[in-house]
């Protein structure tokens, strides 16, 4: 009977070992099939600076909007700039990558912001400050894999931003990249 029970728990504690190892693997699977999908959206651009340099004549299939502005205080004074820019189909109904760079003027802090997406779906967001003034060094660094609409790995390289950045913590790249594709499908 003690027998018996040592089998059973033993596989028990097998299959759970073995569930476990198949879904990181499925995971890995799917952070590598992102990942290659990345690559291929930026082998055709290259974001350098807010500026695209075009690697290949891909204009019968990406279309670049490219969107400026200032950040203006109460005084009317200029407080920083941002950029916007969305890759998608020629049609604009496929958005591939919207990019979203920050600049204070004040803090010398730039805030970048990607969002790639797969059949108008989001697959993946990074999230990145860097500091001007310290030869462009990473303050606070997240990135988020995603499946069917949930995370499938995360990856902070600095676990807490600055403190005056302190609102990251709860800040959801998710919502946030689902709402620059929304506004720019609504305004096609």
């Amino acid at each position: 009977m003690k027998d018996k029970i040592k089998s059973l728990i033993l596989f028990t504690i097998l299959s759970m070992v073995l569930t476990i190892e198949c879904s990181a693997q499925q995971d890995s699977n799917s952070i590598s099939i992102i990942k290659n999908y990345i690559h291929f959206v930026d082998s055709f651009y290259h974001f350098d600076n807010a500026f695209i340099l075009n690697k290949r004549d891909t204009s019968s299939y990406f279309a670049t909007k490219i969107e400026e502005g200032y950040f203006i205080d109460s005084n009317l004074n200029y407080t920083g700039w941002w950029d916007i820019t969305t890759i998608s189909d020629t049609k604009k109904d496929s958005v591939f990558k919207i990019s979203i760079v920050n600049i204070s003027y004040k803090t010398k802090i730039y805030l970048n912001k990607y969002f790639y997406y797969k059949s108008n779906k989001l697959i993946y967001a990074e999230f990145e400050l860097r500091d001007k003034m310290k030869m462009m060094e990473v303050k606070y660094s997240s990135k988020e894999f995603y499946s069917n609409g949930k995370v499938i790995f995360k990856d902070n390289k600095i676990n807490s931003p600055p403190p005056e950045y302190e609102w990251l913590k709860e800040f959801s790249m998710f919502n946030n990249g689902n709402e620059y594709l929304d506004e720019y499908l609504s305004s096609k």
